[in-house]
């Protein structure tokens, strides 16, 4: 897929405070593009797809920039075990993940009963709940 900017994701690199540079936009379009089909990516998915897009963002640009995201609040790292660190923009709505260690598929989930019970926790303890990460860890049943 070739790599063309979009006016309105410049805005919101922008108005995290961020300067708009060709190698952050192809690296958010990337991540863009990713949200659409529900994929999380590593810094070397991002590399190879700048290629693939036309780009010439080095591995050093891709990693500033993912750096950047995180830095502002645009993008939430998370370190899958047998996949390491990936990446996927903030999402406002709490989401969990779950690892097929077969496959190494991640597969993003909502489940309203476990987000009933960490608030409870929390409120137990006298907490508020803002932000958790959920990963489950599952194979093939034998």
């Amino acid at each position: 897929m070739r790599f063309a900017p979009d006016p309105l994701q410049a805005e919101q690199l922008r108005n995290a405070g961020l300067k708009v540079t060709p190698g952050r936009m192809v690296v958010y379009w990337l991540l863009t593009q990713a949200r659409t089909a529900a994929r999380h990516l590593t810094a070397e998915d991002l590399f190879r797809g700048s290629i693939e897009a036309g780009s010439r963002a080095s591995p050093a640009t891709i990693y500033r920039a993912l750096a950047d995201f995180e830095r502002a609040g645009l993008i939430d790292r998370r370190h899958f075990i047998g996949i390491g660190f990936a990446y996927e923009l903030a999402s406002a709505t709490s989401h969990d993940h779950l690892i097929n260690l077969d496959t190494g598929d991640v597969s993003e989930f909502s489940d309203e009963v476990i987000e009933k019970r960490l608030k409870k926790l929390a409120a137990e303890k006298n907490l508020d709940l803002v932000k958790h990460a959920l990963t489950v860890f599952v194979r093939r049943k034998q």
